[in-house]
This record gives structure tokens, sequence and C-alpha cells, in this order.
């Protein structure tokens, strides 16, 4: 398949579980080495605007997880980008020896829109915050399930403790638009939202209780039931992003 150009960069994200055979950071070190790889690619050199790779930790998860509500998280890597490309042979050549580790197995990717509904200057000791919610396969994402977690986010960015301590806040929305270069390229099309936040400790208990009733007690989208939160680690890989342009 010869590169797809557009005028426009899009946005993208792809979840990765690491298969039972491998840890979580021996698959880590891999799925690394392999971005590593294709970024060193002309073409990709050429069109990609931002890479990043996002690790879970495990700073203040359990505590974090019991205070709000979450099940406990899923293991997985995240990687983010933004492109002016599609897919090239050079590229898909070097992403296929990710089938000799697992790459693909238990993964998913999406084109998304990216928002930002908070943007301040984030401290190197900024906390790094991810909550990662997975679309149930009986909603529509857009009409049914987007319009009530919309309305759920932008209130609880109003609520005075989160406006006092949240400093970057980002959500990439799931859209269908490339679902079939998603499956062309080897994935699953993926439902999930991703949403990313810089912040100091919260432990306000308003907060924490807009949290837990959130989605009028699982009527409109359930978090404690389809999604987790964690504290991430996000690598850069590239970024050729104007100081315009949203980045992590």
């Amino acid at each position: 398949m010869s590169p797809t150009q557009s005028n426009e960069i899009f946005h993208g994200f792809s979840m990765h579980r690491p298969p039972p055979y491998l840890s979580v950071d021996e698959f880590g070190c891999k799925v690394e080495a392999l971005m590593d790889e294709v970024i060193g690619l002309p073409v990709v050199q050429a069109n990609l605007v931002k890479l990043d790779i996002i690790f879970q930790t495990d700073i203040v998860g359990d505590r974090l997880t019991a205070a709000f509500g979450f099940p406990p998280r899923e293991p997985a890597i995240f990687i983010v980008v933004q492109s002016e490309i599609l897919a090239a042979p050079e590229v898909r050549n070097v992403m296929a020896k990710g089938k000799e580790f697992g790459f693909y197995e238990g993964s998913s990717a999406s084109a998304t829109d990216l928002s930002s509904k908070v943007e301040a200057a984030v401290p190197e000791d900024g906390i790094h915050l991810f909550c990662v919610y997975n679309v149930p396969p009986e909603l529509s994402a857009t009409e049914e399930h987007g319009p009530h977690f919309e309305a759920f986010i932008d209130d609880f960015l109003r609520v005075p403790a989160v406006k006092k301590i949240f400093l970057r806040f980002w959500k990439w929305q799931y859209n269908d638009s490339l679902d079939d270069n998603v499956r062309d390229f080897g994935y699953s099309a993926g439902r999930t939202l991703l949403c990313y936040a810089v912040l100091e400790m919260m432990g306000d208990p308003i907060a924490q209780r807009f949290v837990l009733n959130s989605g009028a007690g699982g009527k409109h989208f359930d978090l404690k039931k389809h999604g987790y939160v964690f504290v991430g680690n996000v690598v850069k890989k590239l970024d050729k992003a104007n100081l315009e342009t949203l980045r992590v």
C-alpha cells in the first residue's frame, strides 16, 4: 500500500496489552525498540509529527484507584501519534517485526479527535494522570455516549478543587474515520477514550464524590465498570510540533 497523504495532521493512539509470555517490562522494552526503528525511517521522519509512548507506573496507583472507585488498571502500553501519513510499505515491513513478540495481540488503535480542556504551565514534578474508558459495544460512541461523557468532563473541571490543581487536561475521543486503515494495518479497531491530565495530588472529597457519582449512577456511562486510571511516564520519541500545536 502506497503512502496516503493528507493536508491535515491526524491524531490517533494505539493500546497494546502484553502477551502472557512476556512481563510488562520485557514487552515495554521491545515496543520501545520497535518504535525507535520505525521513527528512523526517512518516510516517518518526513511525515510523522509526533510520537509518544506512555508507560504505566505504580506511583500512587492503588491509593488513587481506591479513592475514586476505579477497578484495577489493565496492564497496557499506549502509543500516541500525530501524523500527515497513514501508511507506507517500509513502515509496514518494520512494524511486522512486532508479530514476533505479540505486538498486535490484544492491541487496538483508532483515529481520534484531540481536544484541550485546560492548558497551563506544567512543572517537572507534575503528576501525569491517565484515564482509560472503553466504550461498551452496545452504545454508539458519538450519539448515545459522547454527549454525556463530554458534559461530565466539563462539569468535573468546574469543581473548585479540580480547577485549582489541574494544570492540563486533554481528551482523545475515538472516531471511526480510519477504522478500515487500522484493520488493514493489523490492529483491531478501538473504541477507547483516553483522557490525560497533569495535576498536583488531589484529595478533595467533593471531587472524589463527583467521580464516584459520574454517569448518573451508571445510567449514561460507568467509569467504575468500563474504565481505569493510572499515573504514566510519557516517553517522547519524536516531536516536530510547533509551539501552537497541542503537545504532551
